[in-house]
């Protein structure tokens, strides 16, 4: 009776035991190439990989700020038509109701009334997620700031008619 050797059941047996080796150097070149500031292949398949600076580190050190705060938060979270879905900044702890931070999208002062007397004596803030630099707001200030010019409004303002004539 023949004995089947094992080299030939498994041919690539090296060549598998050099994967996981193979896979370290490049997890070790890509770091090496973050902290040096090498650029990447914008087209390549790892774009935006190992980010540094992306929205979910500005999300961490905001919220460690908010925790250190005396008061108990609630962020407005304002998103653009064009916002990148993958991108979440509303998620919250298990424990809603006594969370010391929450996080809320922003559906309106209507709908954030609402909101606001379910938690009362919260301080209130609003985020644009998607601008350049996520600041937070103080809520009362970026209420006062106008969301939207009327369409009307706007053909005036590039017109050079005067509202007051309509």
């Amino acid at each position: 009776m023949e004995t089947v050797r094992p080299t030939a059941i498994f041919p690539w047996r090296g060549l598998v035991a050099l994967l996981p080796l193979a896979c370290l150097f490049s997890l070790g070149l890509r770091v090496a190439a973050r902290i040096n500031g090498w650029t990447e292949d914008p087209h390549g398949p790892d774009r935006q990989a190992l980010l540094i600076n992306d929205w979910s580190t500005r999300r961490a050190e905001l919220l460690s700020w908010m925790r250190q705060q005396p008061k108990p938060q609630l962020v407005f979270v304002r998103y653009s038509p064009r916002h990148n879905v993958n991108f979440e900044w509303v998620y919250n702890d298990a424990d809603l109701i006594h969370s010391h931070v929450i996080w809320a999208r922003d559906l309106g002062a209507d709908h954030n009334q609402l909101l606001l007397r379910e938690l009362p004596g919260r301080t209130v803030w609003s985020l644009d997620a998607d601008s350049t630099a996520q600041q937070l707001v103080p809520y009362a200030q970026r209420t006062a700031m106008p969301t939207a010019v009327p369409s009307h409004e706007t053909k005036a303002l590039h017109s050079g008619e005067d509202l007051a004539a309509e």
